[in-house]
């Protein structure tokens, strides 16, 4: 029976057309495979990111959540989660209408879609760690 594909590493261009999401899988011991995605806007990409990462490992989307929260505790500059399990809690207790305007839930976490698109590649970097695989730039990709 063939093993299982695992993604090995995750890189992106969000800062000028076009964005590219840029998924790299073991095939086997010699062969990876890169799968490309051309997300319509940076927050599809982000989304894209979660998704695959769940359908790989679905216990990722906890790792997420843990990670989000450490970066979050860690940062005195970071004002609000990027992703939370409640949507309230995203940007805080007392701005509630940005929560209510400005969310999407993507495999049962919310993901706040104001973002720019640092925050957006902190958020995939978040994803990456929590998956343990690599995150780069598609520009340090070696085909």
């Amino acid at each position: 029976m063939p093993e299982a594909i695992k993604i090995t590493g995750i890189f992106v261009n969000l800062y000028r057309a076009p964005l590219r999401v840029v998924f790299r899988k073991r095939v086997d011991y010699l062969w990876d495979r890169y799968e490309i995605f051309k997300p319509w806007n940076k927050i599809d990409a982000v989304e894209k990111v979660i998704e695959v990462l769940s359908e790989a490992s679905p216990d990722v989307i906890e790792k997420i959540l843990l990670v989000d929260e450490k970066h979050y505790r860690q940062s005195s500059h970071r004002t609000r989660h990027y992703v939370h399990r409640d949507r309230t809690q995203l940007y805080g207790e007392f701005r509630k209408d940005l929560s209510e305007k400005y969310a999407k839930k993507v495999r049962g976490i919310w993901l706040a879609t104001n973002l720019d698109t640092k925050a957006m590649l902190q958020v995939i970097r978040e994803a990456c760690e929590a998956a343990e695989i690599e995150y780069g730039n598609l520009g340090a990709l070696k085909w």
